[in-house]
């Protein structure tokens, strides 16, 4: 956009240095002339008057108005002059006048004299000869018609000229808006050809060197991100198989183990075992159940990544959601460990059902109390919900390690994972796909606090739920103050 910002300014400075140059060079011609046409108009008038004070004081003295209007006749066509005559007496009183009158004609215009002649002395042609008249003084003034008009020519193509160049400037002006608009409209569509992945469309029309070099780094970025993305999806699929086929294997395997472990827990029995074994036993099944949850997650992880994961509403009592969270969470009693769920008193939901993606709401849940768990080893980790026509609430509080406060901004970020578990992460996409909001506050060495607050929608239990899909995943976390959340 500089380039064609510069361009533009270059145009409009030639344009009008082109123009003024132009118009100075004529007006500095005519100049010239109107100097050197001044120059000779000067000379021949100081011989005119010379002549023609001799000429009409005779005439008049003698009475001769013929010749007065011939000789001011033979003035003008032999020298292109306008006059003004004034004829004064002693006492310096205008007695008579004579002018020039211009007429248009077919070949420009014509100079012809008139005479006026004062009514209060009309007997001053009629001269007796005994009379003497003394005539003051005769005042010729003189100007050159022709230069006079050469310059008022030189004035108007002046004035011409600039005005067409100012026209010539508007329209480049016109033009290279035009250009630009085209080209910014064809980078946008070209733009949005590259990031869909589809080939872009020719920027063609535009007709600048700097707009075809544009356009031919665009076909070269839509090359390297075609490539990119090909190698990418190729990546990914191998990727997906790669963890299918893991996945697949570990969980066989974990079965195998659950599975040995429960036909031979009832056999033990019949024997008396030592506590330790027991609890051997006992912690192998709990790992064989972790590996199979963190197998679960991971593929979830991955599904979240490839944007597999759709959302779908369901009805259910969200009181038995919590029923049954509460029986799986319990059983992670320790003593130094204590678990507890709660629900506000103030809960309006009554008999009626919850309308949101029960199993990705599930996971949520899961995921924030499984991330508590591994990292509170004492203490209290409390969960408590509430239910309103509109909103699910949850706060999850504990008394673990907690994160520091340069952690807070990234803690639901995937380069995370590595270190706090794909958990966080994954709250963070399936919150942002119930299109709720989340929020986390925590101090380190003194626990954490985690607010979730997901809409619903309501129905009675003798209609059917509605079932909705949507790939739309919103990932924006919300910070929730006091006032807004509703534990």
């Amino acid at each position: 956009m500089i380039k064609i910002n510069t361009l533009r300014s270059l145009s409009i400075l030639l344009f009008v240095s082109i123009t003024t140059i132009l118009a100075s060079s004529q007006y500095y011609s005519y100049r010239q002339f109107s100097e050197a046409a001044y120059a000779d108009f000067e000379r021949q008038t100081v011989q005119l008057v010379s002549g023609l004070e001799r000429s009409f004081m005779f005439a008049l003295a003698t009475g001769h108005r013929a010749t007065i209007r011939q000789m001011a006749t033979e003035v003008i066509e032999n020298n292109n002059l306008i006059y003004h005559i004034e004829i004064k007496d002693s006492e310096q009183d205008v007695v008579a006048s004579i002018y020039d009158k211009t007429i248009p004609t077919n070949h420009g215009i014509s100079p012809q004299p008139e005479f006026l002649l004062k009514d209060r002395r009309p007997n001053i042609f009629d001269l007796d000869d005994d009379s003497e008249v003394i005539l003051g003084s005769i005042n010729l003034t003189l100007s050159n018609h022709y230069t006079q008009e050469k310059i008022n020519n030189a004035i108007g193509s002046h004035i011409a000229i600039f005005a067409i160049a100012i026209l010539l400037v508007l329209i480049a002006i016109v033009w290279l808006n035009r250009k630009t608009a085209q080209f910014i409209r064809k980078t946008e569509k070209t733009l949005t050809s590259i990031t869909s992945g589809a080939q872009p469309e020719p920027i063609d029309g535009i007709g600048i060197h700097e707009f075809d070099k544009i356009e031919q780094e665009l076909f070269r970025l839509w090359s390297i991100h075609s490539k990119q993305t090909a190698d990418k999806e190729l990546l990914q699929a191998q990727k997906k198989r790669l963890m299918d086929s893991v996945s697949t294997d570990l969980k066989s395997r974990t079965k195998t183990i659950t599975g040995l472990l429960d036909i031979i827990k009832p056999q033990l029995r019949e024997y008396e075992i030592p506590p330790e074994i027991e609890g051997m036993i006992s912690l192998v099944e709990n790992e064989a159940k972790t590996i199979n949850a963190q197998l679960d997650q991971l593929i979830d992880f991955e599904g979240l990544e490839q944007d597999h994961h759709v959302y779908q509403e369901n009805a259910f009592y969200p009181n038995e959601l919590i029923n049954k969270i509460d029986a799986i969470y319990s059983q992670k009693h320790t003593p130094r460990l204590r678990f507890e769920v709660s629900a506000d008193e103030n809960s309006s939901l009554g008999d009626l059902l919850a309308i949101t993606d029960e199993e990705k709401l599930y996971k949520v849940l899961s995921c924030v109390l499984d991330n508590s768990f591994d990292n509170t080893t004492a203490g209290t980790i409390a969960l408590s919900w509430k239910a309103t026509r509109t909103r699910l609430s949850f706060c999850l509080n504990d008394t673990g390690a907690g994160f520091r406060e340069n952690e807070h901004k990234h803690i639901f970020d995937d380069s995370q994972a590595a270190k706090l578990g794909m958990g966080l992460s994954m709250v963070k996409k399936f919150v942002g796909l119930l299109r709720g909001e989340i929020d986390i506050e925590s101090t380190e060495n003194v626990g954490t606090t985690i607010n979730i607050s997901i809409p619903i929608k309501t129905m009675t239990a003798d209609k059917q739920a509605p079932i909705i899909t949507s790939r739309a995943i919103n990932t924006n976390i919300v910070t929730l103050s006091g006032d807004n959340f509703e534990p």
